[in-house]
């Protein structure tokens, strides 16, 4: 309780509100809203039934604030999971599908078939359903004829 009224006291300089009204992003205007009504004297407690997060969050956001000034209040990259397949090696992974499959003369690719290339040329283990995740977050299918569809949208995609 003592360290957050210190920390109060150490934001009582700053303009909450004219940064509130300038500010695009939605998160960080939660944020400078509850630093405002702190800094107007309202308990965390009392702030975090207003702006409906915990006060941990409130508390949290207080000393960032004070230790980086606003670039404290923004969202770090790095959070989540980071995927086996590197970004960097997604294109040619979607190149040698493509090259597999034609190599296949009518025949389809299977998922077997995508597991062992990814363990093979591109050192990641997937399992079955994970196959089937990456594809999809890569915007691929198995099936055919939809790979000429989203080859198709690949293509147009790159070159927005």
């Amino acid at each position: 309780m003592e360290r957050s009224k210190k920390l109060i006291e150490r934001i009582q300089k700053y303009d909450f509100l004219s940064t509130y009204k300038e500010e695009r992003n939605s998160r960080i205007k939660i944020k400078l809203l509850s630093l405002h009504h702190l800094q107007n004297g309202k308990t965390i407690k009392e702030v975090s039934e207003l702006v409906l997060y915990g006060r941990k969050y409130i508390g949290h956001w207080l000393c960032m604030f004070t230790s980086f000034d606003y670039e404290g209040l923004i969202d770090k990259k790095g959070r989540g999971r980071k995927p086996r397949l590197e970004r960097e090696k997604e294109e040619k992974f979607i190149e040698r599908i493509d090259e597999i499959q034609e190599e296949k003369q009518g025949g389809r690719i299977t998922v077997d078939d995508v597991q062992s290339l990814l363990a093979e040329e591109f050192n990641c283990c997937y399992s079955r359903s994970g196959v089937y995740t990456l594809l999809d977050r890569l915007n691929y299918s198995l099936d055919f004829r939809k790979i000429k569809a989203s080859k198709a949208f690949r293509r147009s995609d790159r070159s927005l």
